[in-house]
């Protein structure tokens, strides 16, 4: 069969070319930036579910814990029948805001002192956040690296933790970024 210029056209393989790293890029962009409003117009329920998604796909060998389970946790610890150890490892500015009551500030993994490390080591459990488990989740495969491998990540940080109405320091805590803000429900804002 010709075209109009007199050539044979060649008949369709049926065949569709893989999609090159432009349109790749185009779609990963497309789905995060969908993610992310989805996330925004849905509230903090919805941002805070796909965020532990997200958490969990990235750091698929870190051990995960939701909030209700941490907060048993923290109950058996509070009631002295488990050794539990929670270490908070947002900055000093977020920590001195607010945080889980007893929990440790360890900013900076490689900075511990030797009598707190003890304690890390010696304690049964380790549940290591931050504001939502990006950070947390850092630290726990620095503690993995270290030698300790049973420490878990609080997935959805202390922001799940305050959403779910569990005991923080303050009744407040500080969202510090736009997105934090969408995270964390109105309620507890500082």
């Amino acid at each position: 069969m010709e075209n109009m210029s007199g050539e044979t056209a060649k008949p369709l393989s049926g065949k569709r070319k893989p999609p090159g790293r432009p349109r790749l890029t185009f779609i990963l962009l497309f789905a995060v930036i969908g993610l992310i409003s989805i996330a925004l117009w849905g509230g903090p329920s919805l941002g805070m579910q796909l965020t532990k998604v997200v958490i969990s796909g990235m750091f698929t060998k870190v051990n995960q814990i939701d909030s209700q389970e941490a907060h048993e946790l923290f109950i058996q610890k509070t009631n002295k029948k488990d050794s539990c150890v929670f270490l908070d490892v947002r900055t000093e500015e977020e920590f001195s805001l607010s945080h889980i009551p007893e929990a440790y500030h360890v900013e900076n993994l490689s900075e511990v002192d030797k009598e707190l490390m003890e304690k890390i080591k010696g304690s049964q459990k380790i549940i290591v956040y931050c504001a939502a488990g990006y950070r947390s989740s850092k630290a726990c495969e620095q503690l993995e690296k270290m030698g300790i491998g049973y420490s878990s990540n609080l997935n959805g940080g202390i922001f799940d933790w305050a959403n779910q109405g569990y005991p923080i320091s303050d009744k407040k805590v500080h969202p510090f970024t736009s997105m934090g803000q969408w995270l964390l429900k109105k309620k507890f804002h500082k």
